[in-house]
């Protein structure tokens, strides 16, 4: 099945690069999806934070973990997706605290809520969707709670969009908080229009970047000596570079009062110079 590739694929790169123990490592995988009926959305998908190492992995996994999310999570134009299950403590979770240490208003992150139907009480998870208590953590990009697949499940994609939907459907999220704070499509739709007012946010400081850096560049262009097309251009050049030589070794210490007779130092080194000169 097509969309079973995908995860196949990143699972056998994944083992290429880190081995079979799950550990971590430096190296990005890349992967270009392009569909005609998808939304333009580029994605890093981080490790999540391992606390206690597992057999074979290192005993500093945790801050292996911690300092590659944080490379990542500390770059202005980027945003920040935050996701934990329905069945925890928000107050619990740790990538909230991290991303509160590099987003302490909140203005660039999004809290994405797994595995909804495991929620012990609904009502908290449509308060945590509204924001509208005050012991909820707000976030000015909001909360969308979505219900995946699981790998027992084995179906397909479109099969597990059916399901979320017919879950949804009976749940008081999609009615307190809306069809918008529910469901994978309108995750995707939320991220899209983040995505795309980013965009437009850090559009004029980049133009002011790209114009800074062309002035330098332009600058350097300037200080290079010009070209030389000709033989002619080019000995001109050449015999100008010997004359400066000359003055500054004429200029220098090695200038004294018995100079201007033939045998010093100065007027041997002259005569060389003379030498040099092209005709």
């Amino acid at each position: 099945e097509a969309d079973l590739n995908i995860p196949r694929y990143i699972e056998e790169e994944t083992k290429k690069l880190a081995g079979d123990n799950k550990n971590v490592v430096r190296n990005i995988i890349e992967l270009q999806v392009e569909d005609p009926d998808v939304r333009d959305l580029t994605l890093v998908d981080l490790p999540g934070i391992a606390h206690n190492p597992i057999a074979g992995q290192p005993e500093d996994i945790y801050e292996q973990t911690i300092n590659l999310i944080r490379e990542f999570i500390t770059q202005e134009g980027s945003v920040i997706l935050c996701v934990f299950p329905a069945n925890v403590d928000i107050a619990t979770v740790q990538s909230f605290k991290l991303a509160r240490e590099f987003d302490p208003t909140g203005k660039r992150t999004i809290g994405v809520i797994t595995k909804s139907d495991l929620a012990t009480d609904q009502d908290m998870l449509v308060q945590q969707l509204l924001m509208d208590r005050h012991d909820v953590l707000h976030l000015k990009l909001g909360f969308v709670a979505v219900r995946n697949r699981t790998t027992k499940e084995n179906i397909s994609l479109q099969e597990a969009h059916v399901r979320e939907k017919e879950f949804f459907a009976e749940h008081p999220a999609s009615t307190a908080a809306g069809w918008d704070c529910v469901g994978i499509k309108s995750l995707i739709d939320r991220l899209a229009t983040v995505y795309s007012d980013r965009v437009k946010e850090m559009f004029p400081k980049l133009r002011q970047d790209i114009q800074a850096r062309l002035k330098d560049v332009k600058q350097q262009l300037s200080n290079l000596p010009p070209h030389l097309q000709t033989p002619t251009e080019r000995v001109v050049v050449y015999n100008e570079t010997v004359d400066l030589y000359v003055e500054k070794i004429l200029k220098s210490h090695l200038m004294t009062s018995n100079d201007a007779r033939q045998g010093t130092v100065t007027h041997i080194l002259h005569k060389k110079f003379e030498s040099y000169r092209l005709t």
